[in-house]
């Protein structure tokens, strides 16, 4: 038998040291192994420092269960189930179907719970404590929003990072201090846009000035160590200085809770009415007058919302040059283009523009001579999956004939079963990944065709290399 202990700590328990407090776990379980004396080839171990427990998303969770497919674990002991998991219903499917299904026995130690022991008492208690550990986290979450915004209504809004311009104050955390690198550059944008520059042209002059980016510059001093998308040297966009022209962070203003969380345990944020954004004027040193700024914004009247369709290539048509999203352009026809052209030279990129139409016809093309070259030894493999299928379907029958007959134990039926559904998903699943269905007879390119076959489209001035996917 293989054991698996799973070992978490959660963001809640900041009194710990996560060394301590994953020790402690780890020595309980194998104490509680060993006093109970259980007979095992392998213990397996499985940890989550500083992880929410309110969903199963957790690399060590992941890994354990995937293992779980496996048949690699036979037993799962946890210290108590809020380790394994807060969330009421994703948790309870698990421990009373899910496991019980792959014949795997699990144990929560401090809550007496044993799935090995048929006993209704100990399941409706695992389902209160359940329920209660649900609650527990929603409320945990629901008083660290308020203890948070109290502290913001004060002025101690919390920060991991300055703005660009800024650093954090070595007096008070909570405080901004003018950076004497960068502030300048903040001023000079602000300025440009005044002067009726677009973000475009404001980025070039930035990028002709080699001024270091924001993310550039936090690298320079340590602060970060992600390189981005990039293949070389980052440059200045007008993202980037769209993103600073709205900041009134550099008016003084500073302003908490116009996002959050939409649900505990969720990484997905909604945005919040202004009407309850606490808002601190003069919070901090100034590096623009609101004047300037809101005569910045002009920048920003004469850009037209435009109707956008769908980007069919997005995502997968680069720049053979600088490795960047071509930029989709919407006129008369649709045609790509490599921004990067517009705001450095470093890369050597060449003016093009290329309609989408042209595209569509070279990836066609190159589909057509993919799936040609396979399509015989696609139909080989599709039939002798048939002929797989049917095996497996006897199998089942003369499988449930046995059971019916009493020749085999419910148990053993279960398992027996469970394996030949795991072997006729596997075979349908390879059928499908070679049905050529997503092209119907005149081959017609879809979003979804290009998402399933094709990884890039490298565009360079002369050619264009499609990259299917393996």
């Amino acid at each position: 038998m293989n054991i698996a202990i799973y070992l978490r700590i959660s963001r809640e328990d900041e009194n710990l040291t996560e060394s301590d407090s994953i020790s402690n776990q780890r020595q309980y379980l194998h104490n509680f192994i060993k006093s109970n004396d259980f007979t095992y080839e392998n213990i397996f171990e499985y940890i989550d420092d500083g992880k929410s427990g309110t969903n199963l998303k957790r690399k060590g969770i992941t890994n354990l269960l995937a293992d779980v497919k496996k048949g690699k674990i036979n037993c799962i002991i946890i210290k108590d189930l809020s380790r394994f998991g807060r969330n009421y219903i994703e948790t309870t499917e698990y421990i009373e179907n899910i496991f019980p299904l792959l014949n795997v026995r699990f144990i929560a130690v401090n809550d007496n719970f044993d799935s090995a022991n048929d006993d209704f008492n100990s399941y409706f208690n695992l389902n209160f404590k359940n329920i209660i550990y649900s609650y527990y986290s929603k409320d945990i979450s629901k008083k660290v929003k308020t203890a948070q915004m109290n502290k913001a209504k004060t002025g101690k809004i919390p920060t991991s990072s300055a703005p660009y311009g800024y650093v954090i104050s070595e007096t008070d955390k909570y405080k901004f201090d003018i950076d004497i690198n960068t502030y300048e550059i903040v001023q000079s944008i602000f300025e440009m846009a005044c002067e009726g520059k677009n973000l475009t042209q404001i980025a070039k002059i930035l990028n002709d000035k080699n001024v270091l980016t924001p993310l550039e510059y936090k690298m320079r001093l340590g602060k970060v160590n992600r390189l981005g998308k990039c293949k070389g040297k980052m440059f200045w966009k007008s993202l980037t200085v769209r993103n600073i022209l709205k900041n009134d962070v550099y008016t003084g203003k500073r302003t908490y809770g116009k996002t959050e969380i939409k649900e505990v345990g969720s990484k997905n944020y909604k945005n919040i009415d202004k009407s309850n954004w606490v808002v601190f004027e003069n919070h901090h040193p100034a590096i623009v007058s609101e004047e300037l700024f809101y005569n910045a914004q002009k920048v920003f009247k004469n850009n037209k919302t435009r109707t956008s369709k769908e980007n069919l290539f997005k995502g997968i048509l680069k720049c053979g040059y600088c490795g960047y999203d071509l930029q989709k352009i919407n006129n008369s026809s649709i045609k790509y283009t490599c921004n990067t052209i517009r705001y450095t030279n470093e890369y050597g990129c060449k003016h093009f523009m290329v309609e989408e139409e042209y595209f569509k016809k070279v990836v066609l093309n190159e589909l057509k001579k993919n799936f040609e070259i396979k399509e015989h030894k696609n139909y080989t493999n599709k039939n002798n999956i048939d002929e797989q299928l049917k095996i497996i379907k006897l199998q089942k029958e003369k499988l449930y004939t046995s059971y019916l007959k009493e020749e085999i134990y419910k148990e053993m039926y279960i398992e027996e079963k469970q394996k030949l559904n795991i072997k006729e998903d596997e075979l349908i699943k390879s059928m499908k990944d070679k049905d050529e269905s997503y092209l119907n007879k005149e081959y017609v390119l879809t979003k979804e065709v290009l998402n399933k076959y094709v990884q890039s489209i490298v565009v360079f001035e002369s050619n264009i290399k499609v990259n299917f996917k393996k």
